[in-house]
């Protein structure tokens, strides 16, 4: 995997292919709108998904932990994207998971969607906090805006690249003037096509590697 280092703040802030970013000087990995349940609502929905995508969006997470040997993990939000009962198969699969992050401390900087899932976030083993929260010099908050230097989610930005005859959609992380809006780390949440200014810089996700773009290359 290719990463790729920017600042923010006066602090390193290093962008992962896995859609994710992490703190070396903290040892933190910061990811956003994992949205766990999203294929289950589908489901319910009358909309086919494939199983075990639970157990999947854990596993991404803990190869990126073991990969960059963060001790912190903190999710910027929307970490669940539905109602999901305390009994059901999800959360017992998701409260396993978060038994065996022994030398891991999670923090939940709870979204919009977090809300649906209130009860079943009471009763896990993490911190669970409002946004915003300051920490190491940077603001965590689910929802851009306010005092910066912030890191935050909820946008699931995406662009779409056009260069003469090809194009492409790709997720991407979008920094600001006031901080960097991570891309979406859940595979079943979109994208959604961000207004480019010429001031932002945009640092594109594929598969493998994390590549600035220039914004006159996008539409």
């Amino acid at each position: 995997m290719s990463d790729l280092e920017i600042e923010l703040g006066g602090r390193a802030l290093v962008l992962c292919p896995e859609r994710a970013a992490f703190r070396p000087d903290e040892g933190e990995l910061l990811l956003a709108d994992v949205h766990i349940g999203k294929a289950a609502a589908f489901r319910r929905a009358g909309r086919p998904m494939p199983p075990g995508t639970t157990r999947r969006e854990l596993e991404r997470i803990d190869a990126l932990v073991s990969r960059l040997g963060a001790r912190r993990l903190t999710l910027l939000g929307d970490l669940f994207h539905d109602e999901i009962e305390p009994e059901s198969p999800t959360a017992r699969t998701f409260g396993a998971w978060l038994a065996d992050q022994r030398q891991v401390e999670v923090t939940l900087v709870r979204g919009n969607h977090d809300r649906h899932a209130a009860e079943l976030i009471d009763r896990l083993d993490l911190v669970s906090v409002a946004e915003p929260v300051t920490s190491g010099g940077l603001v965590y908050r689910h929802h851009p805006g306010g005092e910066g230097p912030f890191v935050a989610g909820h946008v699931h930005p995406g662009v779409r690249l056009v260069d003469r005859a090809d194009s492409a959609r790709l997720p991407v992380f979008w920094a600001r003037a006031e901080g960097v809006v991570l891309p979406a780390f859940g595979q079943f949440t979109g994208l959604q096509i961000i207004p480019v200014a010429p001031t932002d810089r945009l640092f594109a996700v594929t598969p493998t590697a994390v590549l600035e773009v220039p914004p006159a290359l996008c539409r």
